[in-house]
This record gives C-alpha cells, sequence and structure tokens, in this order.
C-alpha cells in the first residue's frame, strides 16, 4: 500500500512537471507572436509570476510608465520562467535595435539568486539595455564576493544604464560596478511612486494594520507583533496582520492589477500601518495612510525613505522596534493625524533621467 502511494505521488509531480513545462513554453510562444506581431514594441525580461505583490506593483508601475513614454508602442514582457527558453529558442526575433529593459526591484546583489538577467545583458550586447530602479546588496559571504567578481564583468558598458533607488547603492555600484562609465549609473525613485491610484485613505476608526516580512530580510525579533498587540489592545484597537505577498502565482496581468489595487484598498482603511515592507511604506504613500516603517536587512526601506519620502509627514522611519511601538502608541492616542498627500507629480522631475533615456533610445532607432 506505502509503495503504491509513493509510486503515486511520483507520478503526480511527474505530470504536474510535464503540464508546467507545457504552460511555460505556451507563454515563451506567445511573448515571440507578439514581438512578429509589433513593429513599436519596450521588450521587459524578468518579470515577476510569483507571488510578491510588490513586485507585481514594480511591474505595473514599469508598464504604465512606458505607456507615458511612447502610447503607440507594445509593452511586451517575458516572464522570469520564460528567459532561459526564449534565449535558446527566439532570441533572434529581438533586433539590434530594439530597447532591452530589465525588471526592477531588489535582485542585484546576493540575497535573492537571479542570474537570468546577465544572460539577457550578455545576449544583447549591441542593444541598448536598461535596468529599472534596483536596490544592490552584496552579503560579505563566500557567494557574496562571488557574485560581485562575477557581475564586476557584466556591467560599466557603454549601452548599459543602471537605475538605483537610494543613494547607498548608487555609490556602491560607482565603486564596484561602474569605474569605467559612472554616469551610466542614476539615482531615481523607486519605479512605484510615478504610479498614480485613485485610492484614498478612509480609514476606519481604531484601526491600524501590521505588514511584516517573515523571510530572509527580515530583521524584526519574532516577538515584536505581540507587543504590537499589547498598544492595540490597551487602546482598544483593532490589529490586522497582513504581508505583501499572496498564496498562488500571478500571471496574468488583469490579476496583477487587481491585486495591487486590492493590496492598496487594504492600507487605505487603516489609521495607520507598521511594516518593515518596502512597497507597504510606498503604498501608504501612494494613498495617503500615515506608516511607520522599519528596515529590512538589505537597508532599502531605510534608503528609499530618506531619499525620496522623508519630507511626508505622514510616513515615519523608527531605527528600531522600540522606537516604532513608542509611535505607535503615541498614533493610538491621536484623533487624527496630519496628511499632506503624496502625488506621482512630486517627484516627476526625478524620474526625467530615465525619461530621457528612453525617449533619445527611440530617437535613435
Amino acid at each position: 500500500m506505502g509503495r503504491n502511494f509513493r509510486m503515486m505521488e511520483k507520478s503526480i509531480r511527474v505530470i504536474k512537471g510535464k503540464v508546467k513545462k507545457c504552460v511555460f513554453d505556451l507563454i515563451t510562444l506567445m511573448c515571440a507572436i507578439q514581438l512578429i506581431s509589433f513593429r513599436k514594441r519596450f521588450i521587459i525580461f524578468d518579470t515577476p509570476s510569483h507571488e510578491n505583490i510588490g513586485d507585481q506593483a514594480i511591474l505595473i508601475a514599469e508598464i504604465e510608465y512606458l505607456k507615458k513614454i511612447s502610447p503607440e508602442h507594445k509593452v511586451i514582457t517575458i516572464p522570469a520562467e520564460c528567459v532561459e527558453r526564449f534565449l535558446k529558442t527566439y532570441s533572434n526575433l529581438i533586433k539590434n535595435e530594439d530597447i532591452i529593459l530589465i525588471h526592477g526591484g531588489g535582485f542585484l546583489g546576493s540575497i535573492w539568486k537571479d542570474e537570468m538577467y546577465a544572460e539577457v545583458i550578455q545576449r544583447y550586447l549591441s542593444n541598448m539595455v536598461v535596468i529599472f530602479p534596483q536596490t544592490i546588496f552584496y552579503e560579505n559571504t563566500h557567494y557574496g564576493n562571488h557574485r560581485l567578481k562575477v557581475e564586476k564583468d557584466i556591467f560599466d558598458k557603454e549601452n548599459l544604464m543602471l537605475f538605483v533607488r537610494d543613494q547607498r547603492s548608487q555609490i556602491f555600484a560607482e565603486e564596484n560596478l561602474y569605474q569605467i562609465n559612472p554616469q551610466n549609473c542614476v539615482l531615481i525613485p523607486d519605479i512605484v511612486l510615478s504610479y498614480h491610484t485613485e485610492i484614498s485613505n478612509q480609514s476606519v476608526e481604531n484601526y491600524m494594520i501590521a505588514c511584516l516580512r517573515n523571510d530572509k530580510e527580515k530583521v524584526s525579533t519574532d516577538n515584536f507583533y505581540a507587543k504590537l498587540e499589547e498598544v492595540a489592545k490597551k487602546e482598544c484597537y483593532k490589529l490586522e496582520l497582513t504581508d505583501m505577498c499572496t498564496d498562488h502565482s500571478i500571471r496574468r496581468k488583469c490579476e496583477k492589477y487587481r491585486i495591487v489595487e486590492c493590496k492598496l484598498k487594504q492600507f487605505a482603511k487603516a489609521k495607520f500601518v507598521v511594516t518593515d515592507r518596502l512597497h507597504c511604506m510606498v503604498f501608504c504613500a501612494l494613498v495617503g495612510t500615515p506608516c511607520i516603517a522599519m528596515d529590512n536587512s538589505s537597508k532599502k526601506v531605510k534608503g528609499v525613505y530618506e531619499k525620496w519620502l522623508k519630507d511626508l509627514d505622514y510616513i515615519v522611519f523608527c531605527e528600531n522596534e522600540n522606537d516604532a511601538l513608542s509611535k505607535a502608541k503615541e498614533w493610538t492616542k491621536t484623533d487624527s493625524i496630519k496628511v499632506t498627500r503624496y502625488s506621482p507629480k512630486d517627484l516627476e522631475n526625478a524620474f526625467e533621467p530615465l525619461a530621457k533615456v528612453l525617449k533619445v533610445s527611440l530617437m535613435n532607432r
């Protein structure tokens, strides 16, 4: 009986693997068909299908930004799972005049293993390659040092533009990755800060949200949430625990938009939010919900806050958990938290270097 059950489990795994392969083959083929169908196109490689809502928001913001740059251009996305297949089978569909764009976020470094973007850069050496805003973080480990050594040979090319979203990443890139062409590493805001939403804060009285990491970037202690619960209970607040991840993959474009909008609406209902998630903080900025932010292991929360959000009176950064708890106690006792609402227009000029690179590249095609 046990042997038959194990054989059945193995058969199911094999079938699932074959189905998954067929799905990715089909998605890759659809990308190729779009490339054949549209002469005017933006091509974004390494886009997410995984559960992280922050990464999905980055992709949506990238698509919307490109539409503003050139509405007549089709935005074609090649998911991370399909990049290797695409390069093996359809890479010749991309011409030298095409602009290659690589999805932004926080994968440059050693925390998250994503090496396909390097394959893309090396495959299309004649193309203009633009990497959307990134945080760079290499751990001081054998693997981190190895990745840095490898990537020193990949970057610092004349036609490779790297956009970063915090000053620490810019300084690191100029010192380690762009010693020959430092002008090709440019500091601009996180791309989600260019996203416009009609959703705004409609807070429910005595309702707070904790949006906390539970992955390798987490630095908060395990009992931090319990301490927040004590604060909420003492002031008769409802406290909801949430995260920036779903429980399933997100592949369809319409679902990406829906899930991002749902998360924005969730944060818009809170009187305030406590988080160590970068894009939770950014979402709160977009909808006008007060937010107490703490850092993660790669320092990207603090980096984006200090450069782009510290002038917002309703976004507060705390260096440690005790400060965050003190601010939470203060806000539970406050009838109204002052909010000077953020608008994407506030940082429009800060995105100009990206707009300029894209427009010049289009003119030179």
